[in-house]
């Protein structure tokens, strides 16, 4: 069976425009199991390679000056050989794994962010009205201060009235911490 595979050769800064693209791309290579190796060269790799590499279990790589003048040997032994192959060899050190989320607004990463409920966009400011990546419209609840206290919650079905009211869940963003 042929193991599908690419190498990305990435010599410049991320582009944030192309984020969603990108994951959305490692995402399917990682469904249809397609290796992602990158070799980036400096002055200025970015967390969104690494982040491809790391989702479909490739290898990120940035370059030195020493690596730059052995590059052949490099990708020779380094990127050429399947995944069977590479459990036998020692990969190069991958350091480690920037996971900051991409803000859909500002195009900044950020440590603690807010999540779409239906496509994912992290945001870096919890109150938008609509998400700007899939225009889904937000709905706020009030959330009760830390010192409230919290009603006990009955056991059994609810009420009949409240079942006939029941409308489709309101879209929220949720604060996650991104690891």
């Amino acid at each position: 069976r042929v193991q599908p595979r690419i190498l990305v050769l990435h010599a410049g800064a991320d582009d944030p425009t192309q984020h969603l693209s990108l994951i959305n791309a490692a995402f399917a290579a990682q469904k249809l199991q397609i290796v992602i190796d990158v070799v980036t060269f400096p002055p200025q790799p970015g967390p969104l390679l690494q982040q491809l590499a790391h989702l479909t279990r490739g290898i990120y790589y940035s370059a030195d000056e020493q690596t730059r003048q052995g590059l052949s040997h490099y990708l020779l032994t380094c990127c050429l050989p399947d995944q069977h192959t590479r459990q036998f060899l020692r990969p190069p050190p991958q350091g480690a794994l920037e996971t900051r989320g991409l803000c859909a607004v500002t195009r900044e990463y950020v440590d603690i962010g807010f999540a779409c409920s239906v496509c994912l966009a992290v945001f870096s400011r919890p109150n938008l009205p609509m998400c700007p990546v899939c225009a889904t419209r937000f709905t706020f609840t009030v959330q009760p201060s830390a010192g409230a206290a919290k009603k006990k919650l009955k056991k059994g079905p609810p009420p009949a009235s409240a079942a006939s009211a029941a409308t489709p869940a309101a879209r929220r963003t949720w604060p996650c911490r991104l690891l």
